[in-house]
């Protein structure tokens, strides 16, 4: 079983218990227990269509299909599964009236960062970027092209003790390794952290803003559940463990600051004289949360 498949089941455990073990998503005559079972889980897509419609237009209607509702489907809706990101943030902060889910932002240099939530509150822009089972399926650092320029210039910066390893795979494609200091990220998505800070700092540029700017990184914390002893939960939580000493070693700061100085140097999406690239800097913050910290975060706002 994957680590990723093990942590669907745990959450199903703790949310149900044994009432509903042998209940699962079945479809074309297969069964998956990993996954809300079907009347659950048109239960659950009824009522968010019912009392929080504008998640159900903006899962129903984004990028990622999270709901599956095309006919023609032959797999599990992905926010069925008791893993998803999406079913988890939805979850957390859909009794916050003011929450959006999934917000776009444009990245200048081509492609859209998926921001899984925003809140605007209080002079205060929460952006939430949401992990569950993600960490615990292969990372992939195949990345395209578009990007070379701007981590060479990431690798010029001085004040960065970040470095990127670039191997050309061919006219399109790039494999690349991410060091800070002498260690090597090998959990952590970077790659699609950079992007969202792009997305972040194009929109900063462009429309400069007073707002206090907070990153939040809300990740599923397995220790928060009961995991039963054995080999295979060990290397479930010593990956979660793994994936936070990553994140937070990174440097969020100098790196969103670097972004927007590629921004301004590179692309010519503002003067910079006319954008105090300090007083951005200095508005932005990035916080790790868990489920429940985020959770208390979100209906405190």
């Amino acid at each position: 079983m994957s680590l990723g498949k093990l942590l669907d089941l745990s959450i199903k455990a703790a949310e149900y218990g044994e009432a509903k073990k042998d209940k699962c998503y079945k479809i074309d005559g297969r069964q998956y227990e990993n996954y809300m079972d079907n009347k659950s889980w048109a239960l659950f897509v009824a009522e968010m269509k019912a009392h929080y419609p504008s998640a159900y237009h903006e899962y129903g209607e984004g990028s990622g299909d999270e709901l599956g509702l095309k006919k023609a489907r032959r797999f599990p809706p992905k926010m069925a599964s008791y893993g998803s990101s999406s079913r988890m943030i939805y979850l957390l902060a859909r009794d916050n009236p003011l929450f959006q889910f999934e917000k776009k932002l444009p990245t200048t240099i081509g492609g859209i960062a998926n921001m899984d939530g925003y809140l605007n509150q209080d002079n205060i822009r929460y952006y939430v970027e949401a992990k569950c089972r993600e960490p615990y399926t292969r990372a992939s650092f195949v990345i395209d092209r578009k990007y070379e320029e701007l981590y060479k210039y990431l690798n010029l910066q001085s004040s960065l003790d970040f470095e990127c390893k670039i191997e050309n795979i061919d006219d399109k494609k790039m494999k690349v390794q991410f060091f800070i200091g002498k260690n090597q990220i090998t959990h952590f998505d970077i790659k699609q952290m950079i992007c969202h800070l792009l997305g972040i700092a194009t929109e900063q540029v462009k429309n400069p803003t007073d707002e206090k700017i907070n990153f939040i990184y809300l990740l599923y914390n397995p220790n928060k559940i009961e995991i039963l002893p054995s080999k295979k939960n060990k290397l479930l939580l010593s990956t979660y463990e793994q994936e936070t000493k990553e994140c937070d070693c990174m440097p969020f700061a100098e790196l969103y600051q670097a972004v927007i100085h590629y921004l301004i140097d590179k692309t010519k999406i503002a003067q910079s004289t006319l954008v105090d690239i300090q007083k951005i800097s200095n508005n932005f913050s990035f916080q790790r949360y868990d489920q429940e910290n985020f959770k208390k975060l979100v209906n405190k706002v």
